[in-house]
């Protein structure tokens, strides 16, 4: 993969602690459970992060919206299973520029 970079897409309704939580948990699966051999084609320190938020509207269809195979929703058990952050890998989208940094 040429684009070194994880594009995370959080709820900004959540606390900043709980931000960056939801974030590291959709990357993680998207990395461990589905694509370990991304791990192999990133520089040592890892792949770039980028972190946007998001409503908890924009996020309920927004895996669909993202092209191929590496993309990842994070579901928090601990909320009845409810998608808080959606990580992908790949290249940039052109609609992330109506999104907010974090």
């Amino acid at each position: 993969m040429d684009d070194c970079r994880i594009y995370l897409l959080v709820r900004k309704d959540l606390s900043w602690s709980q931000r960056v939580v939801q974030a590291a948990h959709a990357a993680m699966q998207l990395v461990m459970h589905k694509h370990q051999h991304l791990a192999g084609q990133w520089p040592e320190v890892g792949p770039n992060l980028v972190v946007y938020g998001v409503s908890k509207d924009q996020l309920a269809g927004i895996a669909e919206e993202l092209p191929g195979e590496y993309t990842q929703e994070f579901l928090e058990p601990d909320w009845g299973d409810a998608i808080t952050a959606v990580a992908y890998c790949g290249p940039r989208l052109e609609w992330f520029d109506n999104l907010a940094l974090l």
